[in-house]
């Protein structure tokens, strides 16, 4: 550690009367973050002067050597400082608000951090000048003038996409040049801190996959969504139940195919706020919605394709055979009366023959395919004695 400053004790005086200082220094240490602790030089007593010391790789700066602007700096990082040790340390060591009283202005230095922030290391902390007719706070005074620079509080609300709280969730802050892994409390929200306007800093889940931007101002909110994702499964089936594989539908405007076993699966899939899948036919008919949840196991849905049941008619009747045609032969006596069951022979000149028999009314079918186109054909038949006979009689019975 380098030497900051070095005074003679005949001519500063403690304020904290009863209490070793270099024990103070020690408890500062064990109950204070280091960021707030080591705004606190440590220091050591000789037998008439006490000194007081900083980081070796620091290079520190009086406060008269800062620019407006940097005293403006100085002025929040003591306030700030004197806010958070004073809550804190207020129980523990009741004389807390007299550490950050010191002799002058020359007792405040300044540095700039690893971040490139202005950052203060007082020394002869607790001491006041034995000259002075009555104390002064210098570090009230620099507190109390007016800045130019504004700070506001920034808290930030965590939230995940479908509307819902975001609480006990790890994820990581960067701000000046510093990244620190955080979570948000039971409330879902995490105080940052006062910052100053015009300031960024970037907010990322714990993977650093999504990742949102803020830029401090005043009365600006800082609203965290992290998105949270799902996935589904859709059965694709007919109004029996049977599965449809390879059955092409749209979801949620989206051209997919079922797979071998007729099932659509999403992956990835984006709760929002009252989000429903929408799934249609190409042509965009038969709308079926589906609201899915964040477990992945719950969200199984079915589409039922409502096809039109087809008419079942029944079978058409056997054609009928086709009429075959037929040649009529009439066979009649002197008299003009039918010859009943008598055989006849229809004789083609140089060709087949045709038999045949008339029926009870003397007439007699022979198909016409017996016959060929052009041919002239010559019927002849014998009545016999007995058929004559049997003839006469039936007319007799008829008179």
């Amino acid at each position: 550690m380098k030497e900051v400053s070095r005074q003679s004790l005949y001519k500063i005086r403690d304020i904290i009367q009863g209490q070793n200082y270099v024990n103070i220094r020690a408890r500062l240490g064990q109950l204070l973050p280091k960021e707030y602790s080591r705004r606190f030089a440590q220091l050591n007593f000789g037998a008439s002067n006490c000194v007081w010391f900083g980081e070796d790789d620091v290079e520190y700066y009086s406060y008269s050597a800062a620019t407006s602007e940097e005293k403006e700096l100085i002025a929040e990082c003591l306030e700030n400082s004197r806010e958070f040790v004073c809550s804190n340390l207020e129980k523990p060591m009741p004389f807390v608000s007299k550490l950050f009283i010191v002799p002058s202005a020359d007792q405040i230095f300044w540095y700039r951090d690893d971040r490139g922030d202005v950052d203060v290391l007082l020394t002869q902390w607790g001491f006041q000048e034995k000259a002075a007719r009555q104390d002064v706070d210098i570090i009230d005074i620099l507190i109390s003038e007016p800045r130019t620079i504004k700070q506001s509080e920034v808290t930030l609300t965590f939230g995940y996409s479908d509307g819902s709280a975001a609480e006990s969730v790890p994820f990581k802050l960067e701000i000046f040049n510093n990244c620190k892994e955080c979570e948000s409390d039971e409330d879902a929200r995490y105080y940052v801190g006062r910052i100053h306007d015009g300031k960024t800093f970037t907010v990322s889940d714990e993977s650093g996959a999504q990742t949102q931007n803020f830029t401090v101002a005043k009365g600006a909110e800082y609203n965290v969504v992290f998105n949270l994702l799902t996935s589904c499964r859709i059965k694709v089936v007919n109004r029996d139940g049977e599965r449809k594989p390879g059955f092409r539908l749209k979801v949620d405007g989206s051209e997919l195919a079922a797979d071998e076993n007729g099932v659509i699966e999403i992956s990835d899939l984006l709760l929002t706020p009252d989000k429903m899948i929408s799934v249609t036919l190409l042509t965009g008919n038969g709308l079926q919605q589906f609201v899915p949840v964040r477990d992945a196991d719950a969200n199984e849905f079915t589409y039922v394709l409502e096809e039109k049941k087809q008419e079942v008619l029944p079978p058409p009747p056997p054609p009928e055979p086709p009429v075959e045609k037929m040649v009529t032969i009439h066979l009649l006596d002197y008299d003009g009366e039918p010859l009943p069951e008598i055989p006849f022979t229809i004789m083609q000149k140089g060709g087949k023959s045709i038999s045949g028999v008339t029926g009870s009314d003397g007439v007699g079918m022979i198909k016409a395919a017996e016959f060929e186109p052009g041919k002239k054909y010559v019927v002849k038949f014998t009545v016999t004695p007995e058929q004559r006979e049997k003839i006469n009689k039936a007319k007799k019975s008829t008179k």
